[in-house]
């Protein structure tokens, strides 16, 4: 396909500070549009899973916020975007829905 790959690992857009790991899903998406890149989320059920329906504290607040930012981003996201895990079963429902095709691969 002849286009650059973005890899993301979850843990390197995820930060302690409220409202920064929307910000950085924001700019990731902006720069693989930019760049025409392929994104990759490897172990993506750590930011496709459920979202929490009982929401108590800030924390949980902000994590919902994350995934909704993620929803927004892949609905206006043009590019191609892989995500890996051995969890998809943990997907909430609203990513799976927008996922185009999924394979499973089983270990030899």
């Amino acid at each position: 396909m002849k286009k650059n790959i973005i890899r993301v690992n979850y843990a390197e857009i995820e930060s302690k500070y409220v409202g920064d790991t929307p910000k950085n899903i924001k700019l990731l998406f902006s720069e693989a549009k930019k760049e025409d890149a392929i994104l990759i989320f490897d172990e993506a059920d750590s930011i496709l899973g459920n979202r929490l329906s009982n929401v108590t504290q800030s924390t949980d607040h902000a994590v919902n916020v994350s995934k909704s930012v993620m929803l927004l981003e892949l609905d206006n996201f043009s590019g191609i975007t892989i995500f890996t895990t051995n969890f998809g079963s943990n997907y909430d429902s609203a990513f799976v829905r927008r996922i185009y095709r999924t394979y499973k691969i089983y270990p030899a």
